[in-house]
């Protein structure tokens, strides 16, 4: 059962439609728990607000990040946009109805709003595409150089009909074969360069 939500996607057409409705629903949600007589003004303030914050965001990445504008995501700043001005209607409601049930349905909605913002974002980037790359298992063993065995005596080669006979026989997975691979880390000596390589 872990496993397959492990292997989840992230990205991806239904991922994205997902996190673009979450988005938005939450986003309208938190407009429909400010109070009615102060909503459209809220909504305009915090709008406001979040483009001029996020166009300060687009400016940091362009000049301070120095990010080419070919690489700028237009999804992930709209996402930003939206979160900020969720952010913004969140407040209203606790400032107004602190530990009422409207502060509570908010801080849960903005929690919602802001996963799905960064799943928006994540669609861009694409840099976890399942559950799994967040805390990934590992799927090999650790060795140093010292652990590796000495290989076995045999032949470093045998002939197809050799091989064929051993597959159909089913004796070419050995039975002490770990689950797991080994990967295996060691320095790389360099006498004549000199260059400290990282480990191979």
């Amino acid at each position: 059962m872990i496993d397959s939500l492990r292997s989840l996607p992230l990205t991806g057409t239904i991922p994205m439609v997902i996190a673009w409705a979450l988005l938005l629903l939450t986003f309208a949600a938190l407009i429909a728990l400010v109070p009615s007589r102060t909503r459209t003004r809220s909504a305009l303030f915090s709008c406001g607000i979040s483009l001029v914050l996020t166009g300060v965001a687009v400016g940091a990445a362009l000049r301070l990040a120095q990010t080419p504008a070919s690489e700028l995501r237009p999804a992930s700043f709209a996402a930003l946009s939206v979160g900020l001005s969720s952010v913004s209607f969140s407040v209203r409601v606790l400032v107004r109805k602190f530990f009422k049930w409207r502060s509570l349905v908010s801080l849960l909605t903005l929690i919602v709003n802001l996963a799905a913002g960064l799943l928006v974002a994540n669609q861009s980037c694409n840099l976890y595409p399942d559950f799994d790359s967040f805390l990934p298992t590992s799927h090999y063993n650790q060795a140093s150089a010292e652990q590796i065995p000495e290989p076995d005596q045999q032949p470093a080669s045998i002939s197809l009909a050799e091989w064929n006979k051993l597959r159909t026989a089913g004796m070419l997975q050995s039975a002490n074969l770990p689950a797991k691979r080994t990967r295996v880390s060691m320095p790389v000596p360099t006498p004549h360069s000199g260059f400290q390589a990282r480990n191979a």
